[in-house]
């Protein structure tokens, strides 16, 4: 019984990506992206990321490019095409809010 219980719970939070302090994401796949008022870009993932501090109040499962970054249209342009063929990605973040710097774009 114990080992369907610890079962269930490692399934349930496989399904969730922790936000963290720095460092590459999960492999992810591009579930939504959202151009914000300030010109910055949310990016919504699966699995779901949690605890992250995104930009314009989306709420915690999203990371952020904000528009001071000096790629963020070459990033927005890999995003979508990345959300367009389903190819799996993972996004780098410099802090605990889920501010994303850089992308790799792994073969689909």
């Amino acid at each position: 019984m114990k080992r369907i219980v610890l079962f269930a719970a490692i399934l349930l939070l496989s399904q969730f990506t922790f936000a963290q302090d720095s460092g590459w994401s999960t492999t992810s796949t591009v579930k939504r992206i959202v151009i914000t008022a300030n010109g910055g870009v949310n990016v919504y993932l699966h699995p779901e990321l949690q605890g992250c501090e995104s930009q314009s109040g989306y709420g915690s499962g999203y990371a952020s490019i904000y528009p001071s970054h000096p790629g963020i249209d070459r990033l927005l342009s890999s995003l979508l095409v990345a959300k367009t063929t389903k190819t799996p990605i993972q996004l780098y973040f410099t802090d605990n809010k889920c501010t994303a710097v850089e992308m790799i774009q792994h073969d689909g």
